[in-house]
């Protein structure tokens, strides 16, 4: 099944029944199973959304998995060794969009990504609010995907032309304006449901369900990693921690910033006051010219994941790598060229109503 976009999507009864459980005894549901009635009752939604729902609700999304097997479109046969990069959200701190910029370092390494995304709802700035302020059209990526992950080793996709039906709950999550189940179950819905991925969450209770959760949906290689000062991704002000999964063998570890080389960062230095600061910080990047320290954040996370993903070296030597790259300007051409490959033909998709 696919809409407008070309977007392939998944099953509308399999959708019902899942949105049923998640919501069990809200009638969310029309008649023809396709088109969610708003949601109006706020105070039954916030009860279910606000942060302590979601601690609240993470035994029941273990056992949704086969749910959220039954959602995947389908499109398996990509690339089964792209990696999705991404993260939970809802930190609630002031942070740079960390994974999409890591994603681009890590495509010009060669490692194929496949990342899954939406723009921001709780939170400020999310990573197509970034890629749309880059100039990305990002209603043409659904359909120009196979494309540029076999020509750009990159491929970003747009939710919403894939789960079209969870738009229905955008403007509640909007108006509650905290982390929902949403932040949850995005990083376990992208439509490959690829075997390799690594997970950021801001939630220290949720790492061992997205863990155990990844791995039952299939993944092979998984990393779930939370820092202690509450980011979704590798700190370079403090610890963070690292569950992994690798040829059926799980392990626990902790990365510090002194292992990539450098000197405690303070989260300050790498922090984002608002969206305009975050995009200028992302193009000076882009550019080769980075004139903050931000650029450490998104080497040391690259260079995590290239160990792991990739080619196991030293820390210290991967995060050198990926500092060299950086100022050559590598991320900037890898995201010139997945622009030019979504040019062709074909008018942009309306915006689903």
């Amino acid at each position: 099944m696919s809409d407008q976009t070309g977007a392939p999507q998944g099953n509308p009864g399999a959708l019902k029944e899942f949105i049923q459980l998640l919501f069990p005894g809200m009638n969310a549901w029309a008649e023809n199973g396709e088109n969610v009635s708003p949601v109006q009752n706020i105070g039954v939604v916030n009860s279910k959304y606000n942060s302590s729902g979601i601690r609240d609700l993470s035994p029941s999304i273990r056992d949704l998995s086969p749910g959220i097997r039954d959602l995947s479109p389908g499109i398996h046969a990509w690339e089964n060794q792209a990696v999705d990069i991404c993260g939970t959200g809802g930190s609630g701190l002031p942070r740079i969009n960390t994974s999409t910029l890591t994603s681009l370092l890590l495509a010009h390494c060669g490692l194929p990504i496949v990342k899954h995304g939406n723009r921001a709802a709780a939170g400020r700035f999310g990573s197509f609010d970034l890629l749309e302020a880059l100039g990305v059209p990002i209603r043409r990526e659904a359909v120009n995907a196979e494309k540029t992950l076999a020509e750009n080793k990159l491929a970003f996709l747009f939710a919403p032309d894939f789960y079209p039906v969870f738009r229905h709950f955008a403007p509640t999550r909007a108006r509650i304006g905290v982390p929902t189940v949403f932040n949850v179950m995005g990083p376990l819905l992208n439509p490959l449901q690829p075997k390799r991925q690594f997970i950021g969450t801001a939630f220290a209770e949720l790492m061992p369900v997205l863990f155990e959760t990844s791995i039952a949906l299939g993944r092979e290689h998984l990393l779930v990693a939370r820092s202690h000062d509450g980011l979704d991704e590798i700190s370079v002000s403090t610890s963070t921690r690292i569950l992994e999964f690798h040829e059926g063998k799980r392990r626990e570890y902790e990365i510090t910033p002194q292992d990539f080389g450098l000197k405690t960062i303070s989260f300050e230095a790498v922090s984002s006051a608002n969206p305009a600061q975050s995009l200028a910080i992302a193009q000076a990047m882009l550019a080769g010219v980075p004139s903050t320290e931000h650029y450490k954040l998104v080497a040391a996370n690259a260079a995590f994941i290239f160990t792991r993903f990739v080619k196991e070296m030293p820390l210290q030597g991967a995060y050198r790598k990926m500092e060299k790259h950086i100022f050559e300007g590598a991320m900037g051409a890898v995201l010139d060229r997945y622009k030019t490959a979504l040019e062709p033909a074909g008018q942009v998709p309306a915006e689903p109503a």
